[in-house]
């Protein structure tokens, strides 16, 4: 049942025609240059957020190509780490396992497996596996390669600039992320752990080889340690360390990766050897072994 309208006010109908009367008379007046300034930074602001709305929905399900979160000036003294190059022998060799890559290929009974890289240097693993797998109709397994590191190669265009401690990859895409001598230049060990196992799809693999220089409520995580964290907030996740300076991290099932701690500080291991001081959320290159120190979060 509708309202009665109350007596001495007017209708919603002559509301609306007061309304209409008011931008009429607003759209003819001339703005004043404060008015046309907040005009102008409103319409900046808009297509801003509309361009940035396409570029997420163009890059949805594929890795992203942000520009980097380094400045500028810092990139270009970061070619030392961003040239190492690094191939299967190379990834064999870290992972202490003779054809250890091609096993791990050969187990995945997918007609395609996709791979991720982090830290690729310049994408020498992509160039190897597009060798030893071309990608033909007729050939299995077909691997799809994908890079990510501080810089885009000129070598394997498959190699992205993106920064894994902030941008978010993918859910549920991969089959094979490694991460060989790369984690230890990130700041937020654990931010890059969670975000790359939120990328494996169920039954697949993240392997890091390194010490990853984890420091927990003041106590040193070693591979022990850092299996029991994972393992007791993440069922979903099966660590295995039993290959020397290897952790191979499986996702047994779906689920969301999740650590109960805050990062506090990250510092260089070794003032003389490793470079200067690297603020947490962005990787220092300039160091060779960064020390990241948390707290856990307290309950509210």
């Amino acid at each position: 049942m509708p309202l009665e309208p109350i007596k001495g006010r007017p209708t919603p109908k002559r509301i609306k025609e007061l309304q209409q009367m008011a931008k009429g008379i607003l759209a003819k007046r001339t703005k004043t240059p404060e008015e046309q300034k907040k005009e102008e930074l409103r319409k900046q602001r808009t297509l801003k957020i509309i361009a940035a709305v396409k570029r997420i929905i163009k890059n949805r399900g594929t890795l992203s190509n942000i520009p980097r979160y380094l400045p500028a000036e810092e990139l270009k003294t970061q070619k030392r780490a961003y040239a190492y190059k690094r191939g299967i022998i190379e990834y064999n060799y870290y992972t202490t396992k003779y054809h250890f890559i091609q096993h791990l290929i050969h187990t995945i009974k997918k007609p395609k497996v996709r791979v991720l890289d982090v830290g690729a240097g310049i994408g020498q693993l992509g160039l190897d596996l597009e060798t030893e797998y071309p990608y033909r109709k007729d050939w299995f397994p077909k691997v799809e390669y994908h890079g990510i590191d501080v810089l885009t190669s000129e070598q394997n265009p498959r190699v992205k600039a993106s920064d894994i401690t902030l941008d978010r990859l993918p859910k549920n895409t991969f089959d094979l992320i490694f991460g060989v001598h790369s984690f230890e230049y990130f700041s937020d060990k654990l931010r890059v752990i969670t975000n790359c196992c939120d990328a494996l799809q169920v039954f697949e693999k993240l392997i890091l080889t390194i010490d990853l220089c984890i420091n927990l409520n003041g106590l040193y995580l070693g591979r022990i340690q850092l299996k029991e964290l994972v393992e007791r907030y993440n069922p979903h996740l099966s660590v295995d360390i039993s290959a020397q300076d290897l952790i191979i991290i499986t996702k047994t099932k779906k689920g969301i990766t999740f650590f109960p701690v805050r990062l506090d500080r990250v510092v260089p291991l070794d003032n003389k050897w490793y470079g200067k001081y690297s603020d947490f959320g962005s990787i220092d290159y300039s160091s060779q072994a960064l020390e990241s120190h948390y707290t856990t979060k307290k309950k509210t």
